[in-house]
């Protein structure tokens, strides 16, 4: 089996450029020691799973030349801490012993635990576990030896201790694939079959938003046994739409919903509110997979993150367009059925982290900024709460006057989405773009 090297890795250019430093000491040992430079004694990989971190470690010690030592998730699950503390002691005693070397220590979180903030405090054992790792690392002074550890929490909530400088003092963080990123490794797993060579890239990045490397892994590959079991040639964006939304909804397809009408109109909401707000398109789905009924996906040139992801707002207008879009599911089954319906829990919950992150990034002034900036898991401040669902009452009362007023092109919608259950960006877009859009609220 080839081994992986940094080459094998799609996009992360950033990432990848610190890696290579480390694998270039090594290949060049004694000419960076005769200059004076030291080895980083460990250098970390973190952030949320499926994105390549343990790729990093293993393409580092891949290409570096160095003896490569493993402590793995299986020694600290299997060993009780006082064999820990002997195989670690055992494993950086070998390391030493062996010249330039390298310790890769995966999810390294799962050894030592966390800060004891937020997260809880560490167990006895993790305690006893980070005393023993700190004091083999500090036991490497004039050894040519690297750590190479991974951990799936963020840096500032792993301890302290054994992330300052002199011990795990390289830190590089491996978060989800932006859309350069997405388009990188997209090329390098669409390359490898003749059947995707028609498809359309650029829309399948901005559909994948959000997705982790082994996400898109998985979505490729799913398309990729389609097209094998129907005797396909080639693809289309389309035939990437349910399995995309599986993915997302981290579900199997089930029945649909009873109330499908209002499930379609719901879509529709926060399909047509985007349009018209922010000319955005996107795909619809009203077939229920895990938990959830329906999809609205966005594909926008003016405004493209994630409703779920609302932590880069730059602007007051960005942040309350978000909330309008949040909001488009619950007011479109009011306009279009008469009928407020559950089901929006979570567009809701979308509301309140949308205004809470337009609160701490500045947003909204610095009336309550305090209360954000504590983190309390206690009950939201009255005058916090009030001004919250007062502007959550705007906005939905100003949705209801914008769905009302474009109740034709909700029907054209409607009558398509119902029958086919899913719509492409492109079947939207012709939809959208066929009628005159009308806000009553643009000056």
């Amino acid at each position: 089996m080839e081994k992986i090297t940094l080459d094998h890795i799609g996009g992360y250019e950033y990432q990848k450029k610190e890696a290579n430093k480390i694998v270039d000491f090594f290949k060049n040992y004694d000419t960076y020691v005769k200059a004076g430079a030291t080895l980083p004694k460990g250098v970390i990989f973190f952030g949320s799973p499926g994105n390549g971190k343990t790729m990093f470690a293993n393409a580092i010690a891949n290409e570096s030349g160095a003896k490569i030592f493993q402590f793995t998730n299986e020694d600290f699950e299997e060993l009780n801490t006082e064999e820990i503390s002997k195989k670690l002691a055992l494993t950086f005693k070998k390391a030493k012993a062996a010249g330039p070397s390298i310790i890769i220590i995966d999810e390294i979180d799962q050894l030592v635990g966390n800060d004891g903030g937020f997260g809880g405090e560490p167990s006895d054992r993790e305690k006893d576990n980070l005393r023993t790792l700190l004091c083999e690392i500090d036991k490497l002074d004039g050894f040519p030896v690297c750590i190479i550890a991974t951990g799936n929490l963020d840096i500032h909530d792993l301890p302290s201790a054994l992330v300052r400088e002199g011990r795990l003092e390289k830190h590089i963080e491996i978060g989800a694939p932006d859309s350069g990123d997405r388009h990188h490794i997209l090329s390098k797993y669409l390359c490898n079959s003749p059947v995707f060579r028609e498809l359309e890239i650029d829309e399948l990045v901005v559909l994948t938003q959000g997705l982790t490397c082994a996400s898109l892994r998985s979505l490729v590959n799913d398309v990729l046994i389609y097209t094998i079991t129907n005797n396909l040639s080639s693809v289309k964006i389309s035939d990437f739409l349910e399995p995309l939304q599986a993915i997302i909804s981290h579900g199997i397809k089930k029945k649909s919903a009873a109330n499908i009408d209002h499930v379609v109109y719901h879509e529709i909401g926060h399909l047509l509110i985007d349009y018209i707000i922010n000319k955005n398109y996107g795909f619809l789905s009203v077939e229920t997979y895990g938990e959830s009924a329906g999809r609205y996906r966005r594909f926008g040139m003016f405004f493209t993150k994630e409703i779920e992801d609302p932590t880069e707002l730059t602007s007051y207008e960005e942040g309350i367009n978000l909330m309008r879009v949040a909001l488009g599911g619950l007011a479109a089954t009011e306009v279009y059925t008469g009928e407020k319906r559950m089901g929006s829990y979570s567009d809701i919950a979308k509301t309140k982290t949308i205004y809470e992150s337009m609160a701490r990034n500045g947003l909204l002034g610095f009336k309550n900024i305090g209360y954000f900036l504590s983190q309390r898991e206690t009950v939201t401040p009255k005058e916090v709460d009030n001004e919250y669902t007062q502007l959550l009452n705007k906005i939905y009362q100003e949705n209801i006057e914008i769905l009302e007023a474009n109740k034709q092109i909700a029907e054209a919608l409607y009558v398509k989405l119902k029958d086919k259950r899913i719509l492409s960006v492109d079947e939207t877009k012709q939809i959208l773009e066929s009628f005159l859009v009308v806000n009553p609220f643009q000056k």
